[in-house]
């Protein structure tokens, strides 16, 4: 899977908590953790199976 097009990042990431502009507490990569939601859903798989390369 190769996570999400830079076109549709665009459109979203602005409506992700944690921006660094923000009051609230920022997040570490956004797209990371979109990318690796992305990957459990289409295989339907557990957290704990997620592949390193979408870890932290």
């Amino acid at each position: 899977m190769q996570g999400i097009r830079d076109d549709q990042w665009e459109h979203i990431k602005e409506s992700l908590p944690g921006q660094e502009k923000g009051s609230e507490r920022t997040g570490n990569d956004n797209r990371k953790f979109i990318n690796a939601m992305m990957w459990i859903a289409s295989k339907g798989a557990a957290w704990r199976t997620l592949p390193e390369s979408y870890r932290k």
